[in-house]
């Protein structure tokens, strides 16, 4: 590995005297250098080189000009022997990279420097000042001038030992706790206490908040929170340092114990790595830590591993240390994948907890639910259209409709009873546009359906360009690129083309003139492209959940194509600013940004010119993004309806997400009438059902499903489900389709997002991404169950509400309310009037 350090290339074979020393310190910090590990050790201990630890900026060599640091050297000059600083540093866990005998050393006095890596630079003066008072608290023998980040160090006379180890600060502060719990138990809390006040390090209970910034394989975001410092960047070698100020602050003792239970005999033959430790097998001290991890997120799970450790004749005090600091820390249980050597061949879960639990079952809360019949339902949507349409105010009335509860009908026949109200009506589909027209036409009501490009019979390129201003929300582009086709092809006489600018012509002028139609039927997408004075004087009918179309707006573009523009000579100054401060982002972070005037784009002939193929000009309308470890930058555009009175009419409306993404707008929410189904929904939940969970097990999952349900049409998710169903229904694209109307069907999987799906939105709404998802118990639409979701109030709701959606849009094909056909959901996540069946169902598949 190479290292970054001040290295002054002149060698000494004895100490240099004083004046030789200064002249050193004055021009060692003007030489950074970076080598490898094995040639530094060698320059400074067999060469007598001297080096700083640290590299320096503006070469000054003090600590206000600290740069980065990643070796930290103590001085020995006591009576201690090198062997015995060794054998320290081995039992608590801290490997020596090298060692050297000091100009000063003899054979009756050893004198020694020992030098310790990092195993990541750290770029913070605070944390390397941290690092070394916890390393000078374990080698109390060492010099205390080392605590100096700017410190000089003299080379020696002969390398004592080499080893490319290193060590990192998590690591370091618990060994540090442990070395006080062994030698000064009785004033382990108050010395703990005291050093944390010294260094203004945060405590959580008795132990210092220093720790990795990934417990969970993934980097959690700290950069709105400016009382951390962060040491690294990469996933495994990210770590942080919670500082305090000990004048306002106060200590923060709690602590998140979501325990649950397991019944040992039963289940403990599940996880091979436990099997292994309880039959006595030779497991590395990480191997241990990771099943300390997972018993501390069980009942008794503190007394069971602690006898096992007794038993094997392994240190007790050391392990039950480590048990009390994990437990303080709120340490989750580590996932299989992150440390276990049987993760490719056992068949677990996400980790040893949740496959040796006891499943913890689905519980309804409520069984006192009152339904009333599917006429009372459809009367009280009606009622509420009713309502909805009196008021006089802009703003959402929120009205919950049962799917096939008769919602479409219910709004045409108010809408055929209005006089004097224009209406506009937005649906999630073209193919539903067309029903809804014919379903008003029928009541001989004269609606008009706006035209969409994509219908229209014109070259792909003119769509692909139109489509792409309007996605980018600059509607008058669109418009201009149309206008420019019709001058540019008006003489020509091909069949093709004459009919194209035909169509171009109609397709303006029904938008220059939309405001003329009384009654107006369109889809979601387009009622977007519409202005504030375009939509004045309507009312406007949203069937389907709107909110769940807008919060999908999350796009990817390369961070290639963001230099490709940044490299542009005419990139507008607005979006050149803001496309430097992404590419200086640094990785797996989500940043806040304000969205951009649509002047301040680069023009598509220019994108197309320079080989740019991705839509960079979006992100001038993006709220927040997250810059990816693998290049990529994911990014939400807040798409928003114009200020207008909206009537919406959902299954799966969340009232609560609605008020926060349209703050400030006036909201009136309807109370929920339901109806028993006709049909029947049967679940089997014993198994999460996600992709990752349904490839792992692979094929014969499907093969065991049908064995229950039958050869019957099934959904499941995209690219895993071809041919399971004629029309290619796969999760997400099931919104309006009535094809499997009174069938028999089957629903597979849990329809989980992508976290950054989560937390784009999540942060657009003011909350802070830095939570994890972990497996606990929790409450949620009727029922109590174990879930793998987060303890953010709002990042939680976010999470369920796209999956409790996906899951009754699918349902919801089979139109159970009226019709007496089974839907089989295979999924944890409890659904609305499921009948629950939690026993294992695919046991031969994995014994």
């Amino acid at each position: 590995m190479n290292i970054s350090v001040s290295l002054d290339g002149t060698q000494y074979q004895v100490k240099p005297d004083k004046i030789e020393i200064a002249k050193i310190s004055k021009r060692i910090a003007k030489r950074p250098v970076n080598l490898s590990l094995e040639e530094l050790a060698s320059y400074v201990g067999n060469y007598g080189c001297s080096f700083c630890p640290a590299v320096f900026n503006n070469g000054e060599r003090k600590s206000d000009a600290f740069n980065e640091m990643q070796i930290f050297a103590l001085d020995f000059d006591s009576e201690v022997t090198f062997e015995m600083i060794r054998t320290r540093a081995e039992k608590y866990d801290l490997p020596i990279a090298f060692a050297y005998h000091t100009f000063s050393s003899t054979e009756l006095s050893e004198r020694f420097r020992v030098v310790f890596i990092h195993e990541c630079p750290v770029s913070n003066a605070i944390a390397a000042k941290v690092i070394l008072a916890l390393l000078l608290e374990i080698f109390p023998d060492a010099d205390r001038q080392c605590k100096d980040v700017s410190r000089m160090f003299l080379g020696g006379k002969g390398l004592i030992c080499f080893q490319e180890e290193t060590f990192n600060i998590a690591s370091l502060a618990l060994q540090y706790q442990k070395y006080e719990y062994i030698t000064n138990y009785s004033n382990y809390s108050r010395t703990i206490k005291g050093f944390a006040k010294k260094n203004k390090v945060a405590l959580k209970g008795s132990y210092l908040e220093i720790d990795r910034a990934s417990q969970l394989g993934r980097i959690e975001d700290y950069s709105e929170k400016p009382i951390y410092i962060i040491i690294g960047n990469d996933v495994k070698s990210s770590f942080f340092i919670k500082m305090a100020s000990y004048q306002t602050d106060k200590r923060d003792d709690k602590v998140l114990n979501n325990q649950i239970r397991v019944k040992w005999s039963e289940n403990e033959k599940k996880c091979a790595l436990y099997r292994e430790f309880l039959n006595g097998g030779e497991l590395e001290h990480n191997e241990k830590f990771f099943l300390l991890t997972n018993f501390v997120n069980i009942r008794g799970g503190r007394s069971k591993f602690l006898s096992y450790i007794k038993n094997r004749g392994e240190d007790l005090e050391d392990w039950s240390f480590y048990f009390g600091y994990a437990k303080s820390m709120g340490y989750k249980p580590q996932f299989c994948e992150n440390g276990c050597k049987y993760c490719n061949y056992c068949n677990h879960k996400a980790n040893m907890v949740l496959t040796i639990a006891e499943r913890e079952k689905i519980q309804r809360l409520d069984d006192s639910k009152e339904y009333v019949s599917v006429e009372k339902v459809y009367a009280h949507i009606e009622s509420c259209l009713k309502d909805a349409i009196s008021e006089i105010r802009d703003g959402l009335y929120l009205i919950p409709a049962q799917t096939a509860s008769g919602k479409t009908q219910a709004y045409c026949n108010l809408v055929q009873s209005l006089k004097n109200e224009k209406i506009i009506i937005a649906v999630p589909t073209n193919l539903l546009k067309q029903q809804v027209a014919e379903e008003l036409h029928i009541r001989e009501i004269n609606a008009v359906v706006t035209p969409s490009i994509e219908e229209m019979k014109v070259p792909g390129e003119l769509v692909d360009e139109v489509k792409y201003y309007y996605d980018i929300g600059i509607s008058r582009m669109a418009a201009k690129v149309l206008r420019k086709f019709i001058i540019d092809h008006e003489k020509e006489r091909s069949p093709e083309i004459i009919l194209a600018v035909q169509k171009c012509k109609e397709y303006l002028s029904f938008y220059s003139n939309i405001t003329k139609f009384e009654y107006i039927v369109t889809t979601h997408a387009r009622l977007l492209t519409l202005s504030e004075a375009e939509l004045k004087g309507y009312t406007v009918i949203i069937d389907e959940d709107i909110l769940l179309y807008l919060f999908k707006n999350i796009k990817k573009v390369s961070l290639k194509s963001v230099e490709k523009v940044l490299s542009l000579d005419h990139c507008p100054l607005a979006l050149k600013t803001l496309l430097s401060q992404i590419k200086d982002t640094k990785d797996n972070v989500y940043k806040k940004v304000t969205p951009m005037s649509e002047e301040d784009v680069i023009s598509e002939e220019d994108l197309y010119k320079y080989g740019i193929s991705e839509n960079v000009n979006d992100l001038v309308k993006a709220s927040v993004y997250y810059k990816e470890k693998d290049g990529g930058v994911q990014y939400f555009y807040p798409k928003m309806l114009p200020k207008s009175k909206y009537i919406i009419l959902s299954a799966s409306l969340s009232p609560a997400l609605y008020r926060q993404y349209f703050l400030g707008w006036y909201v009136k929410e309807y109370p929920k009438k339901e109806a028993c189904y006709l049909g029947r929904l049967i679940q089997y939940s014993a198994y999460s059902m996600s992709r990752k969970d349904i490839s792992k097990r692979g094929g014969k999952v499907i093969d065991s499903i049908k064995d229950i349900c039958g050869d019957i049409p099934i959904i499941t998710f995209k690219g895993m489900g071809e041919g399971y169903n004629e029309y290619g229904l796969h999760f997400g694209n099931t919104e309006g389709i009535n094809a499997f109307t009174g069938r028999n069907i089957a629903v597979v999987g849990t329809p989980h997002n992508a976290e950054t799906v989560y937390k784009l939105i999540a942060f657009h709404l003011g909350v802070h991404a830095s939570d994890a998802l972990h497996w606990q118990i929790i409450e949620y639409g009727g029922y109590k169950f174990g879930f793998t979701t987060y303890n953010n109030p709002m990042l939680r709701e976010i999470q369920l509400y796209f999956i409790k959606s996906e899951l009754e849009q699918s349902i919801g094909r089979a139109r159970l309310l009226r019709f007496p056909s089974t839907v089989y959901l295979f999924s944890d996540f409890p659904c609305e009037q499921a009948e629950l069946v939690q026993e294992e169902y695919i046991k031969k598949i994995e014994q």
